[in-house]
């Protein structure tokens, strides 16, 4: 064979072995790219998993709290009206209590009166000393005043409690 056929040969399997390198490339490439897209879509199937996931975790974490949130302003809400309703009893009751101490002690400065009228001394009577020694330790809470702005407080407070 002739020398220069030698070299186009030559050439020829060099070229030719550069388009087959060059096809086993693109095949390589096509292989790998299908590869690489496989794993973005299994990577976006499982991010879409993961975010409806996150979104629900929040959605029921937000229905917790408003759960847990209603369920303190209900029992807060009930505590304020039991409260008052209670704060009305002892205010109530305190009123009656003032009556009956200002009957009482209607009752026992008319005793003395009358006692010094007729010239007695009311304090030697044993009952007059037993009724004013109770009377004397009653009158302590003769005092509607405070009482009610303890209430007020104790309202202040749990409107407090309440906001």
């Amino acid at each position: 064979m002739n020398p220069q056929m030698n070299k186009v040969f030559s050439k020829l399997a060099k070229e030719e072995k550069k388009e087959l390198k060059s096809e086993k490339i693109n095949l390589i490439s096509q292989a790998d790219l299908k590869k690489v897209l496989k794993i973005l879509k299994d990577i976006d199937q499982k991010t879409d998993k993961y975010i409806k996931q996150a979104e629900e975790l929040y959605e029921n974490s937000a229905r917790e709290y408003t759960a847990i949130y209603d369920e303190k302003n209900l029992r807060m809400k009930k505590l304020k009206e039991d409260s008052i309703k209670k704060m009305k009893i002892i205010y109530d009751e305190n009123r009656e209590f003032n009556k009956g101490i200002n009957e009482v002690d209607t009752i026992l400065n008319t005793f003395v009166m009358k006692a010094r009228d007729l010239g007695f001394d009311a304090s030697d009577s044993k009952s007059f000393q037993q009724a004013r020694k109770i009377y004397d330790s009653l009158k302590y809470f003769d005092n509607a005043s405070k009482i009610y702005k303890m209430n007020q407080n104790i309202g202040s407070k749990i409107m407090r409690y309440n906001r």
